[in-house]
């Protein structure tokens, strides 16, 4: 999956994305409602980014075939072990990644606003903080190997 993950985005010298529909957990409404708003991070879209499907196929994956190139990077705050990440857009149930990280990540930025979160390994919400943005295929030097989810 790797190397199509590669295609897909157009850049060799980026990490690739790491995350995909089986690898995420959706969540329900009642879930998101005892998350502490204070601990989210708003962000409000990307205005140029294009829909999220194309039919079946997850166009926003897929920068090649027009989908979304502008990322932020998150990190945790004054914790170092694994966590997840999370997000609950405008448009799609709110979901968060069963792959855990250790350290910042990079998440792309759709059409409409969209909060992200970070889960520990227990589930607990933890502190995230914007550490800066880009586009894929011009991340620069720092966030260039930073994961892609």
């Amino acid at each position: 999956m790797v190397p199509l993950m590669y295609l897909l985005q157009g850049t060799w010298k980026e990490a690739p994305q790491r995350t995909h529909r089986w690898n995420n957990q959706k969540l329900s409404a009642e879930t998101c409602q005892i998350l502490d708003n204070r601990l989210l991070l708003s962000f409000s879209g990307e205005e140029t980014a294009k829909v999220r499907w194309v039919g079946f196929l997850p166009r926003f994956h897929m920068p090649v075939w027009g989908g979304w190139r502008t990322f932020v990077v998150l990190a945790p705050v004054n914790y170092t072990a694994d966590w997840h990440v999370g997000w609950i857009p405008h448009d799609v149930r709110a979901g968060v990644s069963k792959v855990a990280v250790t350290g910042p990540v990079r998440v792309t930025i759709g059409p409409g606003p969209v909060k992200f979160f970070g889960l520990d390994k227990d589930g607990a919400q933890i502190e995230l903080v914007h550490q800066g943005s880009g586009q894929i295929g011009k991340a620069g030097i720092t966030s260039r190997r930073v994961p892609l989810f």
